[in-house]
């Protein structure tokens, strides 16, 4: 959080949330990537703000708190930061997502089980990745779209390399997985998600084309997005 005592250089009017958010949303739209991926956003500003402004902007967007946010109320959940990521609902069809809880994972590696330091220092670290398979809907090539959160700290360097080497694993196992995936027929279903509706304004949807085939997980281009804020 941006406090006044950890920024007591910086007028307190530009360290309010409401006034930060403004300018995040202000860069995502000047910048109007087909993919926008951001960190420590938390439920309450993904629901209230950030998806229903860019909305507007032909976003959709997904969206997971860290998983501490399961054994919590929903009042206190609500103040929990996750990963949101956002793309062009016209440009793109949302095909799959998966979360990826890094000490859900770590536990249940069999060369991990009985390892004091994965109790120790991962397991305490609630850190996600947010996974996205997107299909172009005009070109018909797919696409891996990873949004993840690391442990920042520098005394926790062995455990970012953890986190780094079970989402590369994940990653593999999923992108492998994509590869059998069958052809999107109807991609008018893929329009808008159960729980929203049109905006109110009229986008023409590109001509669809034929779903790309890939023979491996390896032909599918990945993205992966972070706050690469560490040189450990």
């Amino acid at each position: 959080a941006a406090t006044q005592a950890a920024y007591g250089y910086t007028p307190s009017e530009a360290l309010s949330w409401e006034h930060r958010r403004g300018i995040i949303l202000d860069e995502v739209r000047a910048r109007n990537s087909d993919i926008v991926a951001l960190q420590e956003v938390d439920i309450e500003s993904y629901n209230e703000y950030f998806r229903p402004n860019l909305a507007a902007e032909d976003y959709k967007g997904v969206f997971w708190p860290k998983s501490r946010a399961q054994t919590m109320a929903d009042k206190e959940a609500k103040r929990v930061d996750g990963c949101a990521t956002f793309y062009k609902n016209s440009k793109y069809i949302l095909l799959d997502k998966q979360l990826i809880i890094f000490s859900r994972e770590a536990i249940n590696r069999p060369d991990m089980k009985g390892e004091h330091d994965v109790y120790n220092r991962v397991m305490p670290r609630d850190h996600i990745a947010v996974v996205l398979f997107l299909e172009n809907r005009q070109t018909g090539s797919r696409l891996i779209s990873t949004n993840v959160h690391l442990a920042w700290e520098p005394w926790y360097s062995d455990v970012k390399v953890i986190q780094v080497a079970i989402l590369l694993e994940q990653l593999k196992k999923l992108s492998d997985g994509y590869a059998k995936w069958p052809a999107c027929k109807d991609k008018e279903v893929f329009r808008f998600a159960n729980e929203d509706s049109a905006d109110g304004v009229e986008r023409e949807i590109p001509k669809c084309g034929p779903s790309v085939k890939y023979d491996d997980g390896t032909q599918i281009p990945m993205i992966i997005c972070s706050d690469m804020n560490s040189t450990l």
